[in-house]
């Protein structure tokens, strides 16, 4: 009788565990999507929210003035920018994974085009 019980005990753990291993012990981080940021390269201005929360951001760059326009920032997370120059009408992306702080935003082909941009968990994009 003692095998009978051995027998039906472990039958009924090799059923349950299955159900169990899809419980899962913990969630699995999720990626987080990133950001998206619109910019527009106009006239001698960037056209963009002023504080951004930290994380990986995208940043969709707009030329739409009639000259070429480029984009650099400048921060905490060290230098990006974009390789080449946009051309009037033309679109692009950046993507920068942004840590908190103060970051500086210019266009490297036109001195007056810069602006600051805080980066915070409070921020609001």
């Amino acid at each position: 009788m003692n095998r009978h019980v051995n027998v039906s005990w472990m039958a009924a753990l090799l059923l349950a565990l299955p159900l169990l291993a899809a419980c899962g012990g913990g969630k699995e981080a999720q990626p987080q999507p990133n950001q998206l940021v619109q910019v527009k390269l106009t006239g001698h201005q960037i056209e963009m929210p002023g504080s951004v929360a930290p994380g990986k951001t995208t940043f969709k760059l707009t030329n739409t003035d009639s000259k070429p326009h480029s984009f650099e920032i400048d921060g905490p997370a060290g230098e990006n920018g974009l390789k080449d120059v946009l051309q009037p009408g033309q679109s692009t992306t950046l993507e920068v994974d942004l840590w908190p702080g103060t970051y500086r935003v210019y266009c490297p082909q036109d001195v007056g085009m810069t602006l600051a941009l805080q980066v915070s968990e409070t921020a609001h994009s």
